[in-house]
């Protein structure tokens, strides 16, 4: 049986799932789940933040996992990024070409 370890701190608690990462709480008490963000000045960035947050939250609860990239490397990253998301536009719009051409309908 799995043990759980159920701790709080003044930001907020933890519990141990026993594999070394541990389940995060929000100030309303409910799993915060693990996002990754897709800003221009955190790409790629993971973080923890109120699950309800979307729903106009007062919680407010949110805390980085990783550290801030430098410039360098946030911008590298998002050169990566927009060059995949151009390469998958080219593939697609040609796979749609290709389909038109034989009578198919893609949308």
């Amino acid at each position: 049986m799995e043990s759980r370890i159920l701790s709080s701190s003044s930001n907020s608690s933890h519990r141990s799932d026993g594999e070394g990462e541990r389940e995060r709480f929000c100030y309303c008490g409910l799993p915060s789940p693990r996002r990754t963000s897709w800003t221009r000045m955190n790409p790629g960035r993971r973080f923890y933040g109120c699950a309800r947050y979307r729903e106009g939250s007062k919680c407010k609860y949110f805390k980085w996992i990783d550290a801030k990239f430098s410039d360098r490397a946030t911008e590298v990253y998002m050169d990566f990024v927009i060059r995949i998301i151009l390469q998958i536009k080219s593939s697609y719009f040609k796979i749609q070409i290709i389909g038109e051409r034989r009578g198919y309908f893609i949308r």
